[in-house]
C-alpha cells in the first residue's frame, strides 16, 4: 500500500482484547493536499505505536485514516471529483474545513461500526501538517462552539503549523504578491496542462526529481499532482486564500486552554524552554511541532505564540495550555519528503500519542 498513489489511506486496527480502547488517528495534509506524500509517515507511526515497547499499549487499538484534501485527486484515480465535493472547484479554505469535518464524522462512524463500539467511545487524535494544522484547530473550535458533538477528540498534533500571519513568513512574502496577480492561478493551471499534460508520468517524475532533488516516491507524487485534473489550480487558489485570511489569532481562550499572556511576561521563556511536557493535561491536548527555520512560518509569529500560549509550568492555570516543541534537527517544512526527517517526526508523534494513555 505504501508504494501506491491513492487519495485515501485507511489502516484498520485489530485486537483480541474485548475491552480494548479504540483510537482513530485522523491525518489532515498540507498544501498541496495529497495524502500520498504522507503514507510512509502514517505507516511508520503505526509501526512505532504497535511495536515500540515504550509506546505500545496492548489494550489500545489504533486505526489510521487520511485523505487528500478536496480538489487534489490524483490523475490515476478514476474519480475526477469525489462525491464529497458539493461545490464547484477550486474550493476555499472554509470549504476545506467543512469537507474535512464531514469526513471526520464519517470516518469515526466507520471505525465505530468496524469495532462494534458507540461513536462517543472512539478516541480521536487529529494530526495536521502545515495548513492541515489550521484545519484541525478550526474543526476543534467549531466543535467547542457547537457543544453538542459526540466526537471525543483527545488531542491535536500540529506539525510545522501555519496557523496565522502566513504573509509574514519568508515564502509568504514571495508567494503573496504572485497570488494577487489577476488570473494567476488559472494561468498556471493551463500552463501546467500544456507542459506536463502529454508527457508520460515517468518522464515528469524524472524531471521533478532532477529539478527538486526529491527522492523517487515524493517525486512521483508531485508528478501526479502536476498531471492531475484540478491540483495546480486548487493549490494556488487555496494558497491565495491562506495568505489573505491567516492573519491573526481568532480562536477562543477555551481552545488555547487559557488567556493569552502579555509578551513581556514570557520573553525569557522562549530561550529556556525547548519542549514542555503536558502529560497531565485534561480535555483536548494541543501539541505543536515547530521547525527551527521554517520558510512558511515567521520566527516572530512562532516565538510570540510560544510566549503567549505555550504551557510553561505544572500549575492548575497552566495545565490545559499547549505543549510546544521546537525541532533542533534542521528538519524542513516538508518533513515527509525525506525518510530520516519523517521518522524523527513520527517518533515524536508516537511519544505524544502514547502519553495520552498514561495521563
Amino acid at each position: 500500500m505504501a508504494d501506491q498513489l491513492t487519495d485515501e489511506v485507511h489502516l484498520r486496527g485489530d485486537s483480541t482484547f474485548q475491552s480494548a480502547r479504540h483510537t482513530l488517528i485522523f491525518f489532515v495534509p498540507g498544501n498541496p493536499g495529497l495524502i500520498s506524500y504522507y503514507s510512509h509517515f502514517l505507516i511508520t507511526l503505526r509501526s512505532l505505536l504497535l511495536n515500540d515497547t515504550n509506546n505500545a499499549s496492548p489494550s489500545t487499538v489504533y486505526h489510521f485514516h487520511g485523505a487528500s484534501l478536496a480538489g487534489f485527486d490524483l490523475a490515476q484515480d478514476s474519480r475526477a471529483v469525489r462525491a464529497s465535493h458539493k461545490k464547484l472547484l477550486p474550493l476555499s479554505l472554509v470549504d476545506q474545513v467543512l469537507d474535512t469535518k464531514e469526513r471526520l464524522h464519517l470516518t469515526v462512524e466507520r471505525v465505530a461500526k468496524e469495532s462494534d463500539n458507540p461513536v462517543h467511545d472512539i478516541n480521536v487524535v487529529l494530526i495536521g501538517h502545515s495548513i492541515g494544522a489550521y484545519i484541525c484547530l478550526e474543526i476543534l473550535s467549531q466543535l467547542q462552539i457547537a457543544r453538542d458533538s459526540q466526537l471525543n477528540v483527545s488531542a491535536s498534533l500540529c506539525l510545522f503549523p501555519t496557523v496565522f500571519e502566513l504573509a509574514k513568513s519568508p515564502m509568504g512574502r514571495k508567494v503573496g504578491p504572485l497570488t494577487r496577480i489577476p488570473f494567476f492561478a488559472s494561468f498556471m493551471h493551463v500552463l501546467s496542462k500544456l507542459i506536463f499534460g502529454l508527457m508520460p508520468l515517468f518522464v515528469v517524475t524524472r524531471l521533478v526529481g532532477l529539478v527538486t532533488r526529491m527522492p523517487q516516491r515524493p517525486a512521483r507524487v508531485t508528478a501526479s499532482f502536476l498531471q492531475s485534473k484540478w491540483g495546480v489550480l486548487q493549490a494556488l487558489h487555496m494558497a491565495k486564500d491562506e495568505i489573505a485570511n491567516l492573519t491573526h489569532d481568532t480562536w477562543s481562550d477555551e481552545l488555547w486552554g487559557g488567556p493569552a499572556r502579555p509578551l513581556a511576561m514570557m520573553a525569557a521563556t522562549i530561550k529556556s524552554q525547548q519542549s514542555i511536557d503536558s502529560s497531565s493535561n485534561t480535555g483536548t491536548k494541543l501539541h505543536f511541532y515547530w521547525g527551527a527555520d521554517d520558510h512558511w512560518v515567521a520566527k516572530t509569529t512562532r516565538d510570540r505564540l510560544f510566549a503567549t500560549r505555550a504551557r510553561v509550568a505544572d500549575t492548575p492555570d497552566e495545565v490545559k495550555r499547549p505543549d510546544m516543541h521546537v525541532n533542533t534537527n534542521s528538519i524542513g517544512h516538508a518533513f515527509c519528503l525525506q525518510e530520516g526527517d519523517m521518522r524523527i517526526v513520527a517518533e515524536k508523534c508516537a511519544e505524544w500519542i502514547a502519553g495520552l494513555h498514561d495521563a
